[in-house]
């Protein structure tokens, strides 16, 4: 994974960003924040931020992001999230309602 630049610090700041509030333009906490976020959780724990990035990028990578955008406003429109999906929610961006989560890469 290390050829790629984004990994570890880019990959793991979007996992924690996954849980982040979205506004109308999207998530809104930015990765620097979830960057903070994550030294502050790495000194909490007393470890390396390094090994909790590559900890958090790795289990963001088995995961891909899904999103679901409402056809409707019917509040009891079916969206098919699987069991095994973290993060989950609703949220309007740019007036469009949509159900987003991470589900595991098959």
């Amino acid at each position: 994974m290390e050829k790629y630049g984004r990994y570890p610090y880019t990959y793991a700041c979007d996992y924690i960003r996954t849980s982040s509030p979205y506004g109308d333009t999207g998530c809104i906490l930015s990765r620097s924040d979830a960057s903070q976020i994550r030294q502050l959780i790495s000194l909490a724990l007393e470890m390396d931020d390094k090994v909790v990035a590559e900890k958090l990028a790795d289990t963001f990578l088995k995961y891909e992001p899904m999103i679901h955008v409402f056809k409707t406003n019917d509040r009891f429109e079916k969206v098919d999230v699987p069991e095994d999906a973290i993060g989950y929610k609703i949220v309007t961006i740019a007036g469009m309602r949509q159900a987003q989560w991470l589900q595991p890469i098959k």
